[in-house]
């Protein structure tokens, strides 16, 4: 798992507080674990609602209650009890 001669090819070195801003310029692309995450934080804060009555959100949302008033959410139904604890 080398370059020539078994010696690893050498990569550019960026530098970790740039690469937000090189990932903005676009000099790099993120990658598809960064991907993931962004979306997770983009929609952690999100109450979805799915039917009359029914919304689907994370334990973020679960824990708002001034959210869930304002959606008129009564009941919370844990469905990821072991990374969320009730």
């Amino acid at each position: 798992v080398g370059g020539i001669g078994g010696a690893r090819p050498m990569l550019p070195r960026v530098e970790v507080g740039r690469a937000e801003q090189k990932r903005a310029e676009g000099e790099i692309e993120e990658d598809e674990h960064e991907h993931r995450v962004a979306k997770l934080r983009r929609f952690d804060v999100v109450c979805s609602q799915i039917e009359e009555r029914l919304f689907l959100g994370s334990n973020t949302v679960a824990s708002d209650l001034r959210l869930l008033l304002s959606n008129g959410v009564t009941h919370v139904l844990n469905t990821a009890g072991v990374a969320c604890p009730d």
